[in-house]
């Protein structure tokens, strides 16, 4: 054979090898970099450790560090027991029972270390009416025990929203006796045990609203207000200046039953329901640009009178009347 021939046979022999080696080097390396660096980790749904007692409707949650606490509500019969969820090693554990009344679409709140439950109602099947609360009690976790603090100065009601502003808790809106709505809203003084009446929600009297923090300021959105009207209006609540202002409505429309929670600097409202119709769609707000963006729909279906909170930067939502599944968000 030709001895060029040869040594060109040699050199193309010897550059396929290489190009071989080189790209199963960068496949290799490709893949390594893939493992440390998942693509698709943000605005994802991931299941979570099922609510072991009975789903419920009308319970109650707030947090404390990384660990939340749920309670309360009905399903047929009422329910006084409480569970603690720990984020971290994603377990439940039941706590000490509620020892007030039993109750449904009771609010609650945390500052530091205690937890806050009161409010709610209680219907009476054989005479047809309810009763609505004003009782607040106060959960230690540190002795896993409850104490009656306080009762409401406003006027007794369940569905009422809550939020807190560096350990200050403001309350507002829901249904009470009669079916009156309400757009009050009231700040608690933990030191005093005391209520002070706030500005009210320039907008609808309305329940079953939703409300979030972002950096130093609250938000209220959507609800059902008179005549069974549904809401997407969106309110920012600024707590130096005990003042409103109006941004922009949620863009897919009325909804009520929905959640709402905050994680960092930014707002998330979804599911819930209007005009028969139930949801699962799930919608960003950036208060800072006043702007929505749709994220990733809630994976556990279409839902209304969810529950949802946040620890960390993950949100957490699910379980309701007839719903065990629990999911967290991961932004």
């Amino acid at each position: 054979m030709n001895k060029n021939l040869i040594k060109q046979t040699k050199v193309r022999r010897t550059f396929l090898y290489l190009s071989i080696f080189i790209f199963a080097w960068s496949t290799l390396f490709v893949s390594c970099k893939k493992d440390e660096e998942p693509l698709g980790d943000h605005d994802i749904w991931l299941p979570k450790a099922e609510f072991p007692s009975m789903p419920r409707t009308g319970a109650v949650t707030f947090t404390i560090g990384d660990k939340a606490y749920f309670g309360l509500g009905e399903n047929i019969i009422y329910f006084s027991d409480f569970w603690e969820y720990d984020s971290t090693n994603d377990y439940w554990t039941q706590v000490e029972d509620f020892p007030g009344t039993q109750r449904k679409n009771a609010t609650g709140f945390s500052i530091t270390s205690k937890g806050y439950v009161g409010l709610g109602s209680y219907f009476l099947s054989r005479t047809g009416n309810s009763t609505y609360f004003k009782d607040f009690w106060i959960y230690d976790t540190a002795t896993n025990t409850w104490s009656e603090s306080f009762e409401f100065t406003g006027a007794a009601r369940e569905n009422a929203i809550a939020f807190v502003v560096n350990d200050r808790a403001f309350l507002g809106t829901g249904n009470g006796e009669n079916d009156t709505l309400f757009n009050d809203i009231w700040e608690h003084n933990a030191t005093t045990s005391t209520w002070l009446v706030r500005s009210i929600l320039p907008s609808d009297r309305r329940t079953k609203a939703v409300a979030f923090v972002v950096k130093e300021n609250g938000y209220v959105a959507t609800g059902k207000a008179e005549n069974y009207l549904t809401l997407n209006d969106l309110w920012q609540y600024n707590v130096a200046e005990n003042s409103w202002d109006k941004k922009a409505n949620f863009p897919p429309g009325s909804r009520t039953g929905a959640v709402g929670f905050s994680i960092d600097t930014l707002g998330y409202v979804g599911t819930g329901w209007d005009n028969g119709n139930i949801y699962n769609d799930f919608w960003q707000y950036n208060a800072a640009s006043n702007l929505w963006t749709e994220m990733r729909p809630f994976e556990g279906g279409a839902i209304m009178n969810s529950y949802s909170f946040t620890i960390g930067d993950r949100g957490f939502m699910g379980m309701g009347y007839s719903y065990f599944n629990f999911w967290e968000y991961v932004p």
